[in-house]
């Protein structure tokens, strides 16, 4: 079977190869493809190491053919984007842009005061990661803000990643206004950071890490050498705190564990997806839940959810009694929508995000602003994909609304602010 896995690995290699000789440059699609390729090596590394369980996981060869091409399915459009080529950027109207930084930092300050208490107490070392976690997936510890506070900080959360994005968009675009990047700065960056922390979650700090990385490579070409040299030392820094972060969280949870190695948890959990997706889902999902497992929000709204409960393990418990797939393990965006739809609803999905994607995204070298709002979600579908479907149950149901309501605010109002952004003189 280690066979099947090395195969594996090495046709996403193949591809990773094949797509840079295409592009003749590293662009963002190729990134997530490259963090898939050390996905099947970290697979391998898991299923060859000695605390491998026997009994943990079948492998055959079909269940990766079809995750491989459903994935490049998903994936191609993002692939097919130059960013090199793009030398146009279409500005967004500057009224529209700069209420919503207000929104943003306004409904931020509140997520920010919420994080305070909590955040003092793991510095202090008053809980471990490991409790910290346990207490959290049993609805423990989790701040809740007084009505309706709770509210608008609930408004920062859905914000977070796009306000990254803006954040990069202000660096290239609109670097005279020092002091309103300082802001939208701390309000975009240090939220998920405390999140992180507070939540010992090592997949919020995968995601925070992530758009941080989709945003510079889509911008990095319109922002000044000075300011670009100072956010690749910020950048390499950070990366290098993320590692910490994730080892601290890793030893914390499963160093104390008797006769496993460390690097065992480590190789499980940046591998265990395709594994899972192979051995313990494809072909094996009793029944369907048609939307109620990753769409429960829009099914609530329609009176048609089933599930009793709207918390996370009601969910889990209820999946599990339906599909028979145990829901506390990573088996791909493209395995846990197939809980709902089936594989062949995901693969159609896939054709018609494929085919939608090329024709959405073709602009030669010039891209509007709002076409990038999608392409952030797009991109997150990928690459967060990797580990679970990112958009489930209400937060992400209501953070995909997010996006598009975003793409109709900016899509439809540049009047006479329609400029283009080019890669010189930007002010």
């Amino acid at each position: 079977m280690n066979n099947i896995l090395i195969a594996n690995s090495l046709i996403y290699i193949f591809t990773l190869i094949s797509f840079i000789k295409i592009n003749k440059t590293i662009n963002i699609g190729i990134l997530v493809l490259f963090f898939y390729v050390l996905g099947t090596i970290f697979s391998y590394l898991f299923f060859c190491h000695p605390n491998y369980p026997s009994d943990y996981s079948d492998i055959t060869i079909e269940p990766f053919i079809y995750l491989y091409g459903t994935f490049l399915l998903f994936l191609y459009p993002i692939l097919t984007i130059r960013e090199d080529k793009i030398e146009k950027i279409e500005r967004p109207n500057s009224n529209k842009l700069f209420y919503l930084v207000y929104f943003i930092i306004f409904v931020s300050v509140f997520r920010l005061f919420s994080f305070i208490s909590p955040t003092i107490e793991v510095l202090s070392g008053g809980i471990n990661f490991a409790e910290r976690k346990d207490e959290i997936m049993e609805g423990i510890r989790i701040v809740q803000l007084p009505f309706p506070l709770s509210t608008i900080s609930y408004f920062s959360a859905l914000l977070s990643n796009i306000s990254i994005l803006i954040f990069f968009h202000l660096l290239a675009f609109h670097k005279n206004r020092r002091f309103l990047i300082i802001l939208l700065g701390i309000c975009a960056f240090l939220p998920p950071a405390l999140n992180a922390i507070i939540a010992s979650s090592r997949a919020v700090v995968f995601i925070f890490f992530g758009n941080i990385l989709f945003s510079f490579m889509l911008y990095k070409k319109f922002i000044v050498t000075k300011i670009l040299k100072i956010l690749k030392i910020f950048g390499i820094i950070f990366l290098f705190l993320l590692m910490l972060f994730v080892i601290a969280v890793t030893i914390s949870r499963f160093g104390d564990t008797q006769s496993i190695s460390l690097d065992y948890w480590i190789f499980k959990y940046f591998g265990e997806s395709l594994i899972n997706f192979n051995g313990i889902l494809f072909g094996k999902v009793e029944n369907l839940m048609y939307g109620d497992r990753n769409f429960s929000f829009f099914r609530n709204i329609l009176g048609l959810n089933n599930i009793s409960g709207n918390d996370l393990i009601s969910l889990r418990e209820t999946a599990l009694a339906i599909t028979g797939i145990p829901s506390k393990i990573f088996y791909t965006f493209i395995g846990q929508l197939s809980i709902d739809i089936g594989i062949w609803g995901v693969l159609l999905i896939a054709l018609i995000i494929c085919f939608w994607g090329k024709k959405f995204y073709n602009h030669h070298n010039s891209f509007p602003f709002s076409k990038i709002i999608i392409m952030q979600l797009h991109f997150r579908l990928c690459f967060e994909g990797y580990f679970f479907f990112p958009f489930t149950m209400q937060n992400g149901n209501l953070t995909i609304i997010t996006y598009i309501l975003i793409y109709l605010y900016f899509k439809f109002d540049f009047g006479s602010s329609h400029k283009y952004a080019h890669n010189f003189g930007h002010g």
